[in-house]
């Protein structure tokens, strides 16, 4: 078991607050910024539809989703989450399915699976929605979600801005909040800065004013 996908499982398994680009390491980054390069190249090559998947993949790809929904053993969350990204994008339909199933855990892998294989072109309409979601957690994959889209190009960042301003505006979690304005900060949207100094005049929590 590759010990780096192991760590990228574990915040999810937790549902710790610390699944960030913000978080890690400079290696991570630099495998984040290839994905995000390929995704980028796929949206604008027209290549972010589905593959076509034989039945028998369709059944795996379940059978990883269905585990991803229930295991807790990392070896198996680990070879499953190998299994989704290693064939995306013959995966995304089933992907993007999963960010509606009942299991909060299940939207919350889909959606961490998607920001790092998808594109803004492709998978903005299916991660956006989920920022209204009751989870704390699946909100909060899909801040994440939607930083590593963004980080493709600065239309991608103009395509996702005004969803993020609006999750940002109601958005009740502490942290979440911080990651929402960490992910403006990365995607440095000049627009950004009128909404930003009046939502953090009321802001109450000192962390978030100072992140």
């Amino acid at each position: 078991m590759r010990f780096s996908r192991a760590v990228r499982i574990l915040p999810l398994m937790c549902m710790a607050p610390w699944m960030t680009l913000a978080g890690e390491s400079p290696a991570a980054q630099e495998g984040a910024a290839t994905k995000e390069g390929a995704a980028a190249e796929r949206g604008a090559t027209g290549e972010a539809a589905s593959p076509e998947a034989t039945p028998e993949d369709v059944e795996r790809y379940r059978s990883a989703l269905e585990t991803l929904r229930t295991s807790t053993q990392t070896r198996e969350l680990v070879s499953c989450m190998r299994t989704l990204e290693d064939e995306y994008p013959a995966t995304r339909a089933l992907l993007v399915q999963a960010t509606t199933s009942p299991s909060s855990r299940l939207r919350a892998f889909a959606l961490k699976i998607l920001g790092e294989n998808g594109s803004a072109e492709a998978d903005l309409a299916a991660v956006s929605p989920c920022l209204k979601d009751r989870a704390v957690d699946v909100r909060l994959a899909a801040v994440m979600a939607l930083q590593r889209l963004g980080q493709a190009s600065p239309e991608a960042r103009a395509r996702g801005y005004p969803a993020l301003e609006a999750y940002l505006a109601g958005e009740t979690d502490v942290n979440n909040r911080k990651m929402a304005v960490k992910t403006i900060q990365r995607w440095e949207q000049r627009e950004a800065i009128p909404f930003l100094v009046k939502l953090l005049k009321t802001e109450k929590d000192r962390g978030v004013r100072n992140f």
